[in-house]
């Protein structure tokens, strides 16, 4: 075999090697490319947790819950004590928190963001005739508001407000809402019935709701929307922000000896820590509204 033709192999031999290291090299370049082209985009679609934005609100709104304002002591009804406010502590309250800076709003403010400065929502379920002898003189005396929820066949009956009781909370400025026909469960009622317990309750009323004793259904949240009611509440513990549903307003309910600011800071907390701690005790849900 000539000289030539062993250094021509050997030419074709060393090409041949360059060519296989640089496909190698190239092969590897493209993975190590592909490796770091996943990672970015790795990177930009699993967001940590802790990066990732949750809706804030702007406004925190109290929405309070009472029922009756009177002396009641009768240890035989401890669910009717549950329910009840004296006059005195009332007025208490009520001092509280406007020394704490709060002012009164009514719910249909609340539902078309008119807040203000530090805006509280008092609310009185069912329509007690002590609620126009005791609660408004002192609405009146302290210049605040409050939203009374009537419902329609307890008026003019014993222990309840007259017609023209609610008529004068009205024209004092009072925002009236409806509380249904006959302050039956909405939660288990039919959609008819239900829809013919709102409506019916609704007439003569301010776009406001309350559900009585807080129930409802997915059905009835939608008979309120249809009925054009602006805010509904239900007798949820918690504080209303301009996120919260409009109909299906959370509110606190008011006792006796209740400390209204310190529960009021405490739901704050919550509202912002939704993980309780240790020494926020758990409120007792109470019947009623």
């Amino acid at each position: 075999m000539s000289k030539g033709f062993l250094w021509f192999l050997v030419s074709v031999l060393i090409v041949a090697n360059v060519l296989v290291f640089y496909r190698l090299g190239y092969a590897q370049q493209q993975k190590n490319q592909n490796i770091t082209s996943n990672s970015v985009s790795d990177s930009l679609t699993q967001t940590p947790i802790s990066n990732k934005v949750v809706a804030k609100y702007s406004v925190a709104v109290p929405i309070l819950m009472y029922h009756y304002i009177r002396d009641y002591t009768d240890q035989t009804d401890p669910i009717g004590i549950g329910l009840s406010v004296s006059p005195v502590n009332f007025q208490k309250q009520l001092e509280a928190i406007k020394s704490a800076g709060y002012h009164t709003i009514s719910l249909e403010d609340f539902a078309a963001h008119k807040y203000g400065t530090k805006p509280i929502i008092l609310t009185f379920d069912d329509g007690y005739d002590d609620q126009f002898t005791d609660a408004f003189p002192i609405l009146q005396q302290e210049g605040m508001t409050g939203t009374f929820f009537i419902v329609k066949n307890f008026v003019d009956q014993p222990l309840y407000m007259t017609s023209w009781q609610i008529g004068q909370l009205k024209a004092a400025g009072m925002e009236i809402g409806g509380h249904t026909i006959d302050h039956k469960d909405m939660a288990t009622q039919t959609y008819d019935n239900a829809y013919k317990e709102i409506s019916g309750g609704q007439k003569g009323r301010d776009p406001v709701f309350a559900y009585p004793s807080g129930k409802y259904s997915p059905s009835t949240v939608l008979i309120t929307e249809s009925l054009g009611i602006k805010a509904v509440v239900t007798t949820e513990l918690g504080i209303a922000t301009d996120l919260s549903n409009l109909q299906l307003l959370p509110r606190v309910r008011m006792k006796n000896t209740t400390d209204v600011i310190k529960l009021i800071n405490d739901q704050l907390y919550l509202l912002d820590h939704p993980t309780p701690p240790a020494a926020i005790p758990t409120t007792t849900p109470v019947t009623g509204g």
